[in-house]
Parts: structure tokens; C-alpha cells; sequence
């Protein structure tokens, strides 16, 4: 979908993250995009949030609240 939509780059998938760069990592970003289709509450949302990034998320488990 990224070469089709020509967004290569504006997206970058980075897989694993260790823990003691993610707050750096998320300080690069606009958006976050939580997909989970299962979810109890999503700790990564609230780092996004915090770092100033939009979020966009499925409606699943604790993620409405």
C-alpha cells in the first residue's frame, strides 16, 4: 500500500523499538496508529499522547476510555 499510495517518504515502519528509545522514536512522528484488534489499555497510546502525537485507534477493549 505505501509504493501504491507513492508514501515512502512520509511512512516508515520500524517493528521493534527498545524501550529506552521509544520516547525519542515517537518525538519524530505526527500520528500514531494503534491497529490492535484486541486491546486492555494501551500503554503505547498514552506515550503518543504525551509526546505530542495524534492518535488514531480501533475501538477495542479500554482503548475508548
Amino acid at each position: 500500500m505505501v509504493e501504491r499510495e507513492r508514501l515512502q517518504d512520509r511512512v516508515e515502519f520500524l517493528g521493534f523499538v527498545p524501550s529506552g528509545s521509544v520516547r525519542d522514536t515517537l518525538i519524530r512522528g505526527h500520528v500514531f496508529l494503534n491497529c490492535s484488534l484486541t486491546e486492555s489499555f494501551c500503554i503505547a497510546i498514552l506515550e503518543a499522547a504525551s509526546a505530542g502525537l495524534y492518535v488514531v485507534s480501533t475501538n477495542v477493549g479500554g482503548v475508548p476510555e
